[in-house]
This record gives structure tokens, C-alpha cells and sequence, in this order.
């Protein structure tokens, strides 16, 4: 959070000042809440894009490294990890927004039949306990030791499972 502070203010900022125009001064687009350019590179994943929208941070980081160059240099030794962090803030945001790579599960035969096993008893549980007796809602579970009986109540994933079912 902290690398992003500066984009993060920037957006506040503008959020900010856009709706004390709309309020005070034009009167106009009072309703809407999103800014325009949130949706401009929804598409384009690249680190450009990146930069492109986060210009504001390293933009900030350059004009403070300038002052505090000129003002005091001896003071940058303290303000240039934060500064390169500004810095480089759109491509680490770019970075860790990387979707993770997909990975393909390879199963050996017997797993494939396992979970082919488990999957049919799964469904057949639905098929033979959500009934009319119970208002076609299934039970919670079903006890086989030590003796059999049906929990005459339900949770919210059999129900969603029972809908999905269908």
C-alpha cells in the first residue's frame, strides 16, 4: 500500500476536486462516480498501460528526488529507497496483477476413477434423498452407523448444490 501511496492520493485528490466543480461551479454529471479514465485500460495488461495510468507516482517520486537534490543531498540517502519504490511502483503493481499460470492437473487412471467414483455417490445422494417427504430440500446428511437414519434438516450448501443439480 505504501508504494502505491502517491497514485493512491493522486486518484483521492482528483475524485476530490472533481466533485467540488460538479457541486459548486458546473452543476453538471452530479450522479456519476466513476471517473472516466478508470476504464481506459481495463483490456491492455502491459506494463506501459501500467505506466501510462501510474504516471502520477513516478512523476511525484522525480520531482521530489530534484528537490531534495538541490536542497539538502545529503537527506536523499534517507528518501531514495521510498523514492525508487515510487518509482517503480507501476510495474510492481503490474507485476503482482500477473494472473497466476494455469496449471493442468495430470491425474494417474486410478485417480480419474476415484474421483469418478466419489462424484457419482455425491450426485446419487441427491438423487435418492431430496424428496417430496422433505419438501425436496436435502437432508443434512445421511448416518449409516449404527443404524440408518436421515438428518431431517438442511444447510445452505446442499441447498446450493441441489440447485446446481438440476
Amino acid at each position: 500500500m505504501f508504494i502505491c501511496l502517491p497514485y493512491e492520493a493522486f486518484i483521492c485528490v482528483d475524485a476530490i476536486l472533481r466533485t467540488g466543480w460538479r457541486v459548486v461551479i458546473s452543476h453538471k454529471k452530479l450522479l456519476e462516480w466513476t471517473p472516466s479514465h478508470s476504464h481506459e485500460h481495463t483490456s491492455d495488461k502491459t506494463i506501459v498501460a501500467a505506466y501510462q495510468s501510474m504516471w502520477f507516482s513516478p512523476f511525484i517520486a522525480a520531482v521530489i528526488f530534484v528537490y531534495v537534490s538541490i536542497n539538502d543531498p545529503l537527506k536523499l540517502l534517507f528518501a531514495a529507497p521510498v523514492l525508487i519504490m515510487w518509482m517503480l511502483s507501476p510495474f510492481i503493481a503490474w507485476w503482482v496483477s500477473r494472473p497466476f499460470p494455469k496449471y493442468e492437473a495430470k491425474l494417474a487412471s486410478n485417480q480419474v476413477t476415484f474421483l469418478r467414483m466419489v462424484a457419482r455417490r455425491t450426485w446419487a445422494f441427491f438423487e435418492n434423498f431430496v424428496t417430496q417427504e422433505d419438501n425436496w430440500l436435502p437432508p443434512d446428511n445421511y448416518q449409516v452407523r449404527p443404524n440408518n437414519a436421515v438428518a431431517h434438516r438442511t444447510s445452505p450448501t446442499n441447498i446450493g448444490l441441489a440447485f446446481y443439480q438440476t
